[in-house]
C-alpha cells in the first residue's frame, strides 16, 4: 500500500488554545522520532479521519508541515473523547527508511470454514493482530487468513502457519493460536447456561427486594432507640 498524504501546520503548545483549535475543526498532534526534536502540530480533523480509516497504525503516511518537504510517519497513538468518541489528540512517529520498526499488522479473516458450515462449529478468533519487526518499506497493511483451512472441530491456525515475506520478523510465539474451530454447544449445555442465567437474575431480584426491607427495619430500629432515649424517665421531673 502506497504512503498516504496528510498536511499539517505548526501550533503553539498552550493548553488554553486547544479547545479553540478543536472547535475550529483541527486536532492537536505531536510529531516525534529518533534524532529529531518533538514538534507541536495540528491537522484538519476530517483529513486525519480519512487517512486513519485507510492507514490504521501500520501504513506509512507522508506528513507535510507548513509546505515543507514531506516526512515519513506512522500513527502511533490516537486519543478519543470518552463521551463523544471524537478524536482529540494524535501522536505521529517520524521514521527512517533504513531503520527497522516494531509494529502490528491486522488480520483480515476471509472465506468460510467447512467446520462451521457442515458441523456448526464455533469459529473463535483468538488474535486480531500480529506483532512484527521490519524496515518501513517492507511493511504490509494487513494479513489475510483463510478460514477454509478449518475443516473440522479443533482445527486451528497458529502463528507458525503464517507465510509472511522473509523481510518481516514475527515477534510472537510460533505456538500462539490465531483462530480455531470450537465444538458447538449441545442442547444440554445450552439449557444449563439458560438455567444459570435465570438463577443469577432471580438472585439479583431477591437481593434488590431484601435490601429495602433490611433498610426499613434498620431505620425503624433506629427510630425506636431514639424514641426511648428522648422519653423522660418516670418519676423524674424538671427542676
Amino acid at each position: 500500500m502506497e504512503a498516504l498524504l496528510l498536511t499539517s501546520k505548526i501550533r503553539e503548545e498552550k493548553r488554553k488554545n486547544l479547545k479553540t483549535l478543536r472547535e475550529s475543526g483541527y486536532v492537536p498532534a505531536e510529531l516525534y522520532g529518533h534524532g529529531i526534536k518533538n514538534q507541536h502540530i495540528s491537522v484538519l480533523a476530517k483529513d486525519f479521519q480519512k487517512v486513519y480509516r485507510q492507514a490504521g497504525e501500520n501504513t506509512l503516511i507522508e506528513l507535510v508541515i507548513d509546505s515543507q518537504k514531506p516526512v515519513k510517519t506512522l500513527i502511533s497513538d490516537v486519543q478519543l473523547d470518552p463521551v463523544t468518541d471524537r478524536i482529540i489528540h494524535v501522536d505521529l512517529q517520524q521514521i527512517r527508511m533504513d531503520e527497522k520498526i516494531k509494529t502490528h499488522i491486522e488480520f483480515d479473516f476471509i472465506g468460510v470454514s467447512p467446520a462451521e458450515k457442515e458441523t456448526g462449529a464455533i469459529i473463535v478468533k483468538d488474535k486480531t493482530e500480529l506483532e512484527i519487526e521490519c524496515l518501513p518499506s517492507d511493511l504490509i497493511h494487513e494479513y489475510k487468513i483463510d478460514l477454509a483451512a478449518l475443516k473440522k472441530v479443533d482445527d486451528s491456525i497458529r502463528v507458525e502457519d503464517l507465510k509472511l515475506p522473509g523481510t518481516i520478523t514475527i515477534l510472537e510465539n510460533p505456538d500462539t493460536t490465531i483462530v480455531h474451530a470450537a465444538a458447538p454447544r449441545s442442547e444440554e449445555e445450552l439449557a444449563k447456561l439458560d438455567e444459570a442465567v435465570t438463577e443469577d437474575v432471580e438472585a439479583v431480584e431477591v437481593e434488590k427486594t431484601e435490601k429495602p426491607e433490611e433498610e426499613e427495619s434498620a431505620a425503624a430500629g433506629e427510630g425506636e432507640k431514639k424514641g426511648k432515649k428522648d422519653k423522660p424517665e418516670s418519676g423524674k421531673t424538671g427542676k
